[in-house]
């Protein structure tokens, strides 16, 4: 259907035109085999999870902004447990997308491996935040999930699986001593295609809190050592420059240390636009362009209105101008969101 059409189709809703988004962000469930420190989606008691033909639906609709370099990436709670994960990747495909998941990799196998490579996956976002087991266990909560990592990357190196493979890690107090080791555990194998460092927020899943860092029951994974910290990143900056494998920018990892240095400032000098690339659309259909905000969640349901017509309604332009004014250091515009002024 032609774009003039599309617009004549809705006539209930105005539509104010803006640049197609760079990723649609679909969550099809909310659960996990994992208790991870920092994440307390575990204690979910909603096992609401999105049906298969709903994923089919929202990739269908997403054709209509143009498929070329737009990514869909499949989220959880813990991506590998859906049961239908390798359908949705292989029609995302056919259809012309760039499909990624994010997993803590206990679910991988070589055979499980090749069904998503031949469902087409592009890549395989793997949080490990220590080359440290007991520190990597404990946080992640499952004391052989360090060794099943290894596992797999060894894997990798025996078996073309044409899936580009990466590192997320958070930066935490107690995985500090051990940031440059894992960035050059990245750069030394030739399977790992890059490490990205997460800052640490308050734990997934929770109730906001301005004190989270004081308050929650998580507080001790909050780098209190000022001298420490600095000290870290201050390394971490320097390896940038020769691993080319992190791909955390200079700039981001100054606005991380004036973060941890003082959570209570607002790291730039402009609002989230975290809204202007990416949609993010929840187990149950919601759509949003907010991870964190409850009141600028649920713009509308893809069972009411197609995500064309939600992306560019007047609704979603009025949650993204009070985005423009939000001061909370969260994910969107401190990591996964991260633009350069």
């Amino acid at each position: 259907m032609k774009l003039k059409n599309i617009f004549k189709a809705e006539k209930k809703e105005k539509i104010i035109s803006i640049k197609p988004p760079k990723q649609i962000e679909i969550s099809l469930h909310k659960f996990c085999n994992f208790k991870c420190k920092m994440c307390q989606i575990w204690k979910n008691k909603e096992f609401e999870k999105m049906p298969l033909e709903n994923v089919y639906k929202i990739i269908d609709e997403a054709t209509k902004f143009g498929s070329k370099n737009m990514t869909i990436q499949f989220l959880g709670g813990e991506t590998l447990l859906y049961k239908d994960l390798d359908k949705a990747i292989w029609y995302a495909t056919k259809k012309g997308f760039r499909t990624v998941i994010t997993t803590n990799a206990y679910l991988l196998s070589h055979k499980r491996l090749t069904q998503l490579s031949n469902a087409g996956l592009s890549n395989i976002n793997i949080s490990l935040d220590s080359t440290d087991e007991k520190i990597h266990n404990f946080e992640r909560g499952m004391k052989d999930s360090y060794q099943k990592i290894m596992s797999i990357i060894v894997l990798l190196e025996n078996n073309n699986y044409n899936i580009k493979f990466a590192i997320n890690t958070i930066i935490n107090s107690l995985n500090l001593h051990n940031l440059i080791d894992l960035s050059k555990f990245v750069k030394n194998n030739t399977n790992l295609n890059h490490i990205y460092f997460i800052a640490l927020e308050r734990p997934y899943n929770t109730n906001y809190d301005e004190l989270w860092m004081e308050n929650s029951p998580a507080s001790y994974l909050w780098p209190q050592d000022k001298k420490n910290l600095n000290e870290t990143f201050d390394n971490l900056i320097k390896e940038t420059r020769i691993n080319k494998k992190i791909q955390n920018t200079e700039l981001q990892l100054e606005k991380y240390r004036s973060y941890y240095l003082n959570p209570k400032n607002f790291i730039k000098k402009y609002g989230c636009k975290f809204g202007d690339n990416i949609l993010l659309i929840s187990q149950n259909g919601e759509a949003s362009l907010c991870h964190r905000r409850e009141d600028l969640k649920n713009m509308n349901n893809i069972n009411n209105q197609n995500i064309f017509y939600i992306w560019n309604s007047e609704k979603a332009n009025e949650v993204r101008q009070k985005m423009l004014s939000c001061k909370q250091n969260c994910v969107q515009i401190l990591s996964c969101g991260y633009e350069e002024e």
